[in-house]
């Protein structure tokens, strides 16, 4: 789901001519933070989960 360029349907979407570069910016910024995401998808609903630290002061 997070590889680059992965488009599980091509049919959605206003602009079908995407790279599919989305998740993969997210997954790469949260990894470079230290964060984690993952995805579930069931019965046509997707749910994206994902960590974020409290910033430190």
């Amino acid at each position: 789901m997070f590889e680059r360029f992965h488009k599980a349907d091509k049919s959605r979407g206003v602009d079908r001519a995407s790279l599919g570069l989305g998740l993969y910016i997210v997954r790469t910024i949260l990894s470079n933070m230290g964060e984690k995401i993952s995805v579930t998808s069931e019965g046509g609903l997707t749910s994206f989960v994902f960590t974020l630290s409290e910033a430190k002061r």
